[in-house]
């Protein structure tokens, strides 16, 4: 069944579509470079390829949030996460146009607001982040009224970006919760480590337990989200 590509709603999809899967696509090369040095043993350089394409996904990400402030979309965890008493949102995008916009000073203010405020920076990206992935999901299933349609918006979509907002593949998540990890076991959370171990040893039996997976995944998200100040409602 053909979609209206003319209609508005359509096209804000496949437009916040576009520039959140460029975003995504920088963020994977990002945690590839932070996998390989971690593999390698290698020491990074200050302004080598971990910073350049870390930068690149937050300043992507930046976009991300423009598109959905101009399409008008809301979301009651996305705008929590943006309205996040640690101002994150603001300097996120100081930090976009300190990487956007030439400067002389090779050590630009605006790019050490955000990461001189420790790692909850970083768990706030990662978690803005994988909720507009999960938040597209659901603007594709509005348009779902049968499987068809969403079989329509989803060909589209792939057909135009080459991306789907799917969930991350397995492999990819891994190694974003290693980073996760890394960062809460510094200051310890029980819960959450006690979830990312329950969630890396269901992940061994996909598919067999598939089910169990995605509510410890869940589980996670939402023990994440806490960690950063977010509740979800149940509707």
């Amino acid at each position: 069944m053909p979609i209206a590509l003319g209609d508005k709603e359509i096209n804000d999809l496949l437009g916040f579509a576009r520039y959140l899967s460029w975003a995504d696509l920088v963020r994977r090369a990002h945690e590839a470079e932070f996998r390989r040095r971690g593999e390698t043993g290698t020491t990074g350089n200050v302004w080598g390829a971990e910073f350049a394409w870390m930068s690149y996904w937050y300043s992507s990400l930046f976009v991300v949030i423009e598109a959905y402030d101009s399409i008008g979309y809301s979301d009651p965890v996305v705008d929590s996460l943006l309205s996040h008493p640690g101002g994150y949102r603001e300097l996120l995008r100081r930090f976009r146009n300190g990487i956007f916009h030439y400067q002389t000073d090779p050590i630009d203010s605006r790019l050490l607001d955000l990461l001189n405020r420790g790692e909850e920076h970083v768990l706030w990206v990662y978690a803005l982040h994988d909720e507009f992935m999960r938040f597209s999901r659901d603007q594709i299933d509005r348009f779902g009224m049968t499987e068809e349609v969403r079989a329509e918006v989803k060909r589209v979509m792939n057909n135009l970006t080459g991306w789907l907002p799917d969930e991350p593949a397995r492999r990819d998540m891994d190694l974003a919760l290693e980073r996760i990890r890394g960062i809460v076991s510094r200051e310890p959370s029980h819960e959450l480590q006690g979830l990312h171990a329950d969630l890396r040893s269901a992940v061994m039996e996909i598919p067999k337990i598939i089910g169990t997976y995605e509510q410890k995944r869940e589980r996670f998200r939402r023990a994440l989200l806490q960690r950063l100040g977010v509740t979800i409602v149940e509707h």
